[in-house]
């Protein structure tokens, strides 16, 4: 007598973008199938799987799925100007400081956002560049700017930079 099998039955793919590689190959291992990541070794977050969730796919063979690496940032300061002219509370000394974001992203940044602490300094923005005045009778302690980005699937790198002026040779420390 003969059998005839028409093959293991298949089982629907997982959705798995958006999530983590570990999470993925949980996922997947689960159903009996593997997973190939590409590119291999990357963290970040999954945003693309093939097949597409909810396909058929046989126990034992391969799903692929591509990673979204997070966005990397470092933020570059330079003194502008140094006014002796500026006053704010009869002070006669400022250093006007812009900082400029370094950013990129393996699928494209989607936004910059700046923050800027220190003694009487204290702002925010957005975009590639932030520009503020750092006040001349502050001789001690430094600015905190942080930089966030965020890439298109909304994974966030934060860069951050102290800066302190050397009012003596006025230039940046």
């Amino acid at each position: 007598s003969l059998v005839a099998s028409k093959g293991r039955t298949p089982v629907a793919m997982p959705g798995i973008t958006g999530m983590t590689p570990a999470q993925a190959k949980t996922a997947c291992g689960r159903m009996g199938l593997g997973l190939t990541l590409r590119p291999a070794g990357a963290s970040g977050v999954i945003y693309r799987q093939s097949p597409a969730a909810g396909a058929g796919i046989v126990p034992g063979s391969s799903a692929s799925a591509w990673i979204d690496t997070p966005p990397s940032a470092t933020v570059a300061a330079q003194l502008t100007k140094l006014d002796p002219t500026w006053e704010k509370y009869n002070k006669n000394l400022g250093a006007h400081i812009t900082c400029s974001a370094v950013a990129s992203d393996d699928r494209g940044v989607a936004t910059l956002r700046w923050q800027v602490e220190g003694l009487d300094v204290s702002m925010s923005g957005t975009g590639s560049t932030i520009s503020f005045i750092l006040p001349g009778y502050r001789q001690y302690g430094s600015t905190s700017v942080t930089l966030t980005v965020t890439d298109s699937v909304g994974q966030t790198t934060t860069a951050r930079r102290n800066i302190k002026m050397n009012w003596d040779t006025g230039t940046l420390q």
